[in-house]
């Protein structure tokens, strides 16, 4: 019994020193680069937030039907609120097909409602958000899985 004890507790150890669990956010710069090579226009507007208290950047990346697009803030608290604002417009449970996880740094959700799929991601100060035809749901998770979110 002391061995099992002490196994867990080694294993819950290296879990925490190493950060498991943890995300790291995207950068605008990594998100611009990222998304210009997969042939995506960007657009910066983050002047468009310069009175909003919770959104410090703002970049668009459009691709034929689609659109994904990177938001930092100052901090992750206030992330999360624009989060849970993007969470009040989009999210609906109902009779739709949804997820959610949340991690120690992270808050995730995607629904496919009304043939849209919506998928939002909050890693520290950052949100990261998908507004898309549902036929398209497989190419955004594909480039949402590169920009590591």
């Amino acid at each position: 019994m002391k061995k099992v004890i002490s196994l867990l507790l080694v294993t819950f150890l290296c879990f925490v020193l190493t950060g498991c669990g943890s995300e790291k956010a995207m950068t605008t710069k990594k998100f611009t680069e990222t998304m210009s090579k997969e042939g995506y226009q960007l657009n910066d507007i983050s002047e468009q937030y310069k009175n909003n208290q919770l959104i410090d950047q703002a970049v668009v990346a459009s691709k034929e039907h689609h659109q994904i697009e990177l938001y930092i803030s100052k901090d992750a608290k206030k992330s999360e609120e624009y989060f849970q604002i993007d969470l009040q417009i989009f999210g609906e449970k109902g009779n739709n097909t949804v997820k959610e996880e949340t991690t120690k740094n992270t808050h995730t959700y995607s629904i496919i409602k009304n043939g849209k799929y919506i998928y939002i991601s909050r890693i520290d100060n950052t949100l990261l958000f998908a507004y898309v035809n549902e036929n398209e749901k497989t190419t955004v998770d594909k480039l949402i899985d590169k920009l590591g979110y």
